[in-house]
C-alpha cells in the first residue's frame, strides 16, 4: 500500500509506503503512532523541507519503520 498525504497545519507532504503488518496490540500501535508523529514534527522543525517518506515493512521478523527526508542534515 502506498499513499500520499498532506499535513495542512504543518505544510508537510508525506509519502507512505507500507506493507501489510497485521494486528498489533493497542499499546504498540500508540507507541508507533506517537514515535512517527514526533519524527515528522522534527522534519517540519529542523529539515527545512516540504516532504518526507514513511516506510513500514517487515525485515527478518521485525517491524521496521523508516522516516526519511531530503532536507538539511545535522
Amino acid at each position: 500500500m502506498a499513499c500520499k498525504t498532506h499535513g495542512k497545519q504543518a505544510g508537510l507532504f508525506v509519502d507512505l509506503e507500507m506493507e501489510e503488518v497485521g494486528p498489533l496490540p493497542e499499546n504498540a500501535r500508540v507507541l508507533l503512532f506517537e514515535s512517527v508523529q514526533e519524527l515528522l514534527f522534527n522534519v517540519v522543525k529542523h529539515a527545512h523541507t516540504a516532504s518526507a517518506t514513511v516506510n513500514v515493512r517487515h525485515v527478518d521478523g521485525y517491524l521496521q519503520i523508516t522516516v526519511s527526508d531530503e532536507g538539511v542534515g545535522i
